[in-house]
C-alpha cells in the first residue's frame, strides 16, 4: 500500500477556530448548569413556603374547649359541631399511654382548623339549643396558638332565657282519649322548656294512640 502522506500542522487561524467551538461548549455547558442551579433553588423555596401557609391557613386543633354550657350536655353538644381537637384513635390506646409516646397517624388522629366550617359550627350550636327552648343564644368563637403550627379553639357561650311553655291544649273529638291518657302521653307541659324533641314526641304518641284504636287516618297538628 502506499504510503500516506503526512498531514499538514493546522494553521493559526483554524487552530484559533477550533478554541472558540471549544469555548463556545464549555460556556454552554457552564451556562445550563447554572441555569439548572438557579432553577431549583426557587422550587425548593416554593415547596417550603407552601407547607408554611398550609400551617398558618389549615394549623392542628391541639384543645378544644366550650364553655358556659349549662342546660344541655356539653358532650351532646360537642357532637353536634364540625371542629373537635386532635385525639388518640382508641380509648386502649390512651390507657396504655401510646398516645404520649408517638402522634403517628397509625394511633393519633390529626384535625386541622377549617374556618369555613368554625363560623358555621356558630349557627349549629344556636340551632341545637332554638330545638331546645333557648331562642336567645349567643356563642362566640377565640383561636389561639398553642405551639408551632398548632392552634387552640374556644367557643364561649350565653344561653339566655329559656323560652316557657305556658298552657298545652289537647283539642280532639269527644269520646277518643280521656284526660288522663292524653296526660301519660305528652311529653310537653305547661311550664316546661319549648322542647321541639319534646313537642314532636307527643305527636307521635298521641297519633300512635290514635292508630291502635282503628283511626289509621288520624292526623295530629301543631299549634305555637
Amino acid at each position: 500500500y502506499p504510503a500516506q502522506p503526512p498531514r499538514p500542522p493546522p494553521s493559526a487561524s483554524g487552530a484559533r477556530r477550533g478554541g472558540s467551538r471549544l469555548l463556545a461548549r464549555a460556556l454552554a455547558v457552564g451556562c445550563a448548569v447554572a441555569c439548572l442551579g438557579v432553577s431549583t433553588v426557587p422550587a425548593a423555596a416554593g415547596a417550603q413556603g407552601s407547607r408554611q401557609e398550609d400551617q398558618i391557613e389549615r394549623p392542628e386543633v391541639a384543645k378544644l374547649s366550650i364553655k358556659g354550657v349549662k342546660a344541655v350536655e356539653v358532650d351532646e353538644l360537642q357532637n353536634s359541631i364540625a371542629t373537635t381537637a386532635s385525639h388518640c384513635r382508641s380509648i386502649l390506646y390512651r390507657f396504655l399511654g401510646i398516645c404520649a409516646i408517638t402522634k403517628s397517624r397509625i394511633v393519633y388522629q390529626h384535625e386541622y382548623l377549617d374556618h369555613a366550617e368554625l363560623q358555621r359550627d356558630v349557627l349549629r350550636i344556636k340551632v341545637f339549643y332554638f330545638k331546645r327552648g333557648y331562642r336567645d343564644t349567643e356563642v362566640d368563637t377565640s383561636v389561639s396558638r398553642a405551639g408551632h403550627g398548632r392552634v387552640a379553639v374556644a367557643f364561649r357561650i350565653t344561653e339566655g332565657p329559656p323560652t316557657l311553655v305556658e298552657k298545652v291544649t289537647v283539642s280532639r273529638p269527644d269520646g277518643f282519649i280521656d284526660d288522663k291518657q292524653v296526660s301519660r302521653l305528652m311529653r310537653l307541659r305547661g311550664g316546661s322548656t319549648l322542647d321541639l324533641f319534646r313537642l314532636d314526641s307527643s305527636v307521635v304518641r298521641l297519633q300512635q294512640a290514635f292508630w291502635d284504636r282503628g283511626y289509621a287516618d288520624a292526623v295530629v297538628d301543631t299549634n305555637l
